[in-house]
């Protein structure tokens, strides 16, 4: 990875799961720091608070830096419930100090994840929110919109409609038809993508921390409606980067 004249390198870390070959990973860290002089970012799961002396021992001897992060602050839960309920700060990034000079307002997010027990993780080397340009609406048929029925009865209802006049006039009137159908159906169906994503987030940031089993069960349910506003963005993504 390159930034103007300066190289660096992202290493995605894991590690070893079995108690026993922790010092594998520690191990592994080491040996990847003197691997190579270039400015060094690492992010992956470690548990810090089980091994707490012997982490703090790598950072130590590798130069890197816990660099914070934005957002809710623990980023896995075991999904239990009641008592049995544990949550932890499982994923991090490290730097090293050329890498934070080089990229000094860098952040990191903790973005709640549908699907996982793990929050994922966003690495913004600019540390500021892309925000994208307002575009002249045009019309176009949406790949998310088949895996509704009704899309198909809209299609369907708007191309048997009966007009009058030569073949390219009831074609004409069929597609507008049809076109003004979608777009009405969609506004009201579907919305606004972000705004849905944005809204489920901050409700489920409110129920996150709590052990209560309405809560965990408000949080299972909007889990399933982020799961599905992040397959329909994409599906949207995908078919605008073609």
């Amino acid at each position: 990875m390159e930034s103007g004249i300066e190289s660096c390198r992202f290493t995605g870390f894991y590690g070893w799961a079995e108690r026993s070959n922790k010092r594998l990973s520690w191990q592994l860290l080491r040996s990847s720091y003197t691997a190579s002089h270039l400015l060094w970012v690492v992010g992956g799961v470690a548990r810090p608070d089980q091994y707490l002396h012997a982490f703090q021992e790598v950072l130590s001897d590798t130069g890197l830096m816990d660099m914070g992060y934005k957002g809710y602050p623990l980023t896995w839960d075991n999904g239990r419930l009641g008592d049995e309920f544990v949550e932890e700060r499982l994923d991090k990034v490290v730097m090293s100090l050329t890498w934070q000079e080089l990229f000094p307002c860098a952040c990191l997010f903790h973005c709640l994840h549908s699907s996982s027990d793990h929050f994922s993780i966003l690495l913004d080397t600019e540390g500021e929110e892309v925000v994208a340009m307002q575009r002249s609406y045009q019309f176009r048929f949406e790949s998310m919109w088949t895996r509704e029925e009704a899309c198909r009865v809209i299609v369907h209802s708007s191309w048997d409609h009966m007009a009058g006049g030569d073949v390219g006039e009831v074609w004409f009137a069929k597609v507008a038809g049809c076109t003004k159908s979608l777009i009405d159906w969609s506004k009201s169906s579907f919305g606004n993508l972000k705004h849905q994503r944005r809204d489920i987030i901050a409700a489920l940031e409110r129920v996150s921390a709590s052990s209560n089993e309405y809560d965990m069960e408000s949080g299972r349910i909007l889990k399933a409606k982020l799961a599905k506003v992040s397959l329909r963005e994409e599906m949207m993504w995908k078919q605008r980067s073609r």
